[in-house]
């Protein structure tokens, strides 16, 4: 459950981050429509490192994909060599 409560936080951080960096660029874009900023680009370059945590977002669920595989792989093998009472066995993809 600890490995379920890692992702949900990841994701959690992921989409706030977004949302924040989506926020800040549609402040700026509204500050360069007022003329109070000379550059449409300012609103690009401040905001896209937020916006870009989609990446944090598919590396944290990459992350528990493998992490749970593992697990299951090791689950596996503890019921092979009888250390755990297990009744199926489920396929490692």
């Amino acid at each position: 459950m600890s490995a379920d409560r890692t992702l949900m936080s990841v994701m959690r951080t992921s989409l706030s981050l977004i949302g924040f960096g989506f926020t800040i660029f549609q402040v700026f874009q509204k500050l360069y429509e007022a003329d109070v900023l000379k550059s449409a680009h300012a609103a690009g370059n401040f905001a896209r490192p937020w916006s870009c945590s989609h990446r944090d977002a598919r590396a944290g669920i990459g992350y528990h994909v493998q992490y749970m595989l593992e697990l299951r792989r090791m689950r596996n093998q503890m019921t092979k060599d009888g250390l755990i009472h297990g009744e199926t066995v489920f396929p490692v993809c």
